[in-house]
């Protein structure tokens, strides 16, 4: 009987296995022909026409569409044409991870709704994807993923077309290679944090960010009507961190030193004369609404987003609105200055390259367009000018000229360069990286420039307030130039050329918004350059 039993239920358990065998391999051969379809259906939805009105993103340009519709297509081609984000019949947790970080884009200063994914998935929800439309799906969250990166590492607009003199280049990722590697590896979260903006100065903008937007969240700032309302200014000046908030509710009803102090920490973070008195420019700049401030530094992001994502261990940089040089060493500054910038009308360009010569006693050849609009009509007028400005007229070949030989009304090739000297307007110094705009910093003879608040005063080129030290600081591996080498090569009268034995970046920006001890420092947007971005930001604002 038992023998019996035994044989009936291995015969019994046989029969199931053989059952539930075939139909796994049903199963199997439903989700491998489901998968196959799937595939198909990708790859005719990859490869039609209609490929680039599907990953249409809100306002997007035909230039960036055809770009996002040339990345999805490579990158599906590099899967053979699997679904990444689509599992089966659900949002993968990779769309998930992928949600998360395009619902973040408001850190960052970028829309949300630029990036708009497919679907929504809310937390702890289900959701289901029916097979037909898995495809379609699938590429328009590829296509979120591609615009939002390509903006994040190097910004919503091209900085030369904003503006002709803007020649920075952004780095732009292989965001096709990054996105495979991440799918291959199964690690999309790093791929995507090595792909977020990485300096120190991008990081601390984003806090000021946040910090603004609660202000905003609150209702914003009071508005100052007068200086002697001292409750409404204490307040105003508590919210920003100029004044501590032990001191906000002080019942004293005088201007103290305390409340002086403060005033003065607000006026210096806006390039106001820190003198600690509420004048009508300090008062404008503290009625300034707060989502003013906001767009400001969202317009700083972007620009931030132009830079390098990992700066150089040494650079030079120098911010026009600032009117500031300095020198970072391992993301700190370690030398930093005063500089005089191109005024309005002449505006210091925004660009990179890198510093290569320094030469002392220059002669200044003066930029064509100063020979031809102020050197030769003064000329022309008066034959003892240039004489008396050290300067000398010289041919093609570096040959002086006898400047009363000259036609100055069709001078030809002929230059017009100032001696060196104690009256030459690079001075003793100047800093060559070569570029093409000739634009360099150098030394200069009206040091009194540099006690003025606003310093857009130059041709373009910039004027650096402590040539000396900045020439001790570039060429600190040549031994022989001590302090002392340097003035008296400064003071020579004769032109000297030292070649760096290692060239120094240089970045000179338009930063009108950065942190700094602290605090931000908002600064006037001296070149229009705020106004014009924005315009091409929020033109339904502008």
């Amino acid at each position: 009987m038992n023998q019996l039993c035994t044989r009936t239920y291995t015969l019994g358990l046989i029969t199931f296995l053989v059952i539930t065998g075939a139909a796994c391999q049903d199963r199997a051969a439903g989700h491998h022909a489901a998968a196959t379809q799937a595939n198909a259906a990708l790859q005719s939805l990859v490869d039609s026409t209609d490929l680039g009105s599907l990953v249409a993103l809100p306002r997007m340009t035909a230039a960036e569409r055809t770009r996002l519709a040339d990345q999805v297509k490579r990158f599906y081609k590099n899967e053979n044409y699997q679904l990444i984000w689509i599992d089966g019949d659900r949002p993968s947790n990779r769309y998930r991870q992928l949600v998360k970080v395009l619902d973040a884009a408001d850190d960052h200063g970028l829309p949300p709704d630029l990036y708009k994914v497919p679907i929504e998935v809310p937390e702890g929800t289900k959701v289901r994807v029916p097979a037909e439309t898995a495809p379609k799906l699938d590429v328009q969250a590829t296509a979120a993923f591609f615009r939002y990166f390509m903006h994040l590492t190097a910004g919503r607009l091209d900085p030369h077309a904003l503006e002709s003199q803007w020649t920075l280049k952004p780095e732009k990722p292989e965001l096709v290679a990054a996105l495979t590697s991440a799918v291959e590896h199964d690690n999309l979260n790093e791929a995507m944090d090595k792909l977020t903006p990485a300096s120190p100065e991008y990081a601390e903008l984003q806090k000021a960010l946040v910090r603004y937007r609660g202000i905003a969240a609150k209702g914003g700032w009071p508005t100052v009507t007068s200086p002697k309302d001292l409750p409404t200014l204490r307040h105003r000046l508590a919210m920003e961190g100029d004044l501590d908030a032990s001191h906000e509710k002080d019942a004293s009803s005088a201007h103290d030193a305390t409340l002086a102090d403060a005033v003065k920490r607000f006026q210096e973070r806006h390039r106001i004369k820190p003198d600690g008195t509420v004048n009508p420019e300090t008062l404008k700049a503290m009625n300034v609404p707060v989502e003013s401030k906001i767009r400001t530094i969202e317009l700083n992001l972007e620009r931030w987003r132009w830079m390098p994502d990992t700066m150089p261990a040494r650079y030079i940089m120098v911010d026009v609105p600032d009117y500031r040089f300095d020198a970072i060493e391992n993301g700190k500054s370690v030398l930093d200055m005063r500089v005089v910038v191109g005024a309005p009308d002449k505006k210091t360009p925004i660009f990179a390259d890198e510093m290569t010569t320094v030469i002392f006693s220059p002669y200044w050849n003066v930029p064509p367009d100063i020979a031809k609009n102020e050197t030769a009509p003064r000329a022309a007028k008066d034959p003892g000018y240039l004489a008396r400005n050290n300067m000398e007229v010289v041919d093609a070949s570096g040959q002086p000229v006898d400047p009363s030989s000259v036609d100055w009304s069709h001078p030809g090739a002929l230059r017009i360069r100032q001696r060196p000297g104690g009256e030459n307007a690079l001075g003793g110094v100047k800093f060559i990286f070569p570029n093409n705009f000739n634009v360099y910093l150098h030394d200069t003879n009206a040091g009194k420039l540099f006690d003025r608040i606003e310093r857009g005063l130059s041709h373009g080129c910039v004027r650096v307030e402590e040539p000396g030290k900045l020439a001790h600081y570039v060429l600190r591996d040549f031994p022989e130039w001590t302090p002392e080498a340097i003035a008296e090569a400064m003071q020579s009268g004769k032109e000297r050329g030292v070649k760096l034995k290692t060239p120094i970046p240089v970045y000179i920006v338009y930063m009108t918004a950065w942190v700094h001890e602290g605090g931000v420092r908002f600064l006037k947007d001296i070149y229009g350059h705020d106004a014009e971005q924005a315009a091409q930001l929020w033109p339904q604002q502008s």
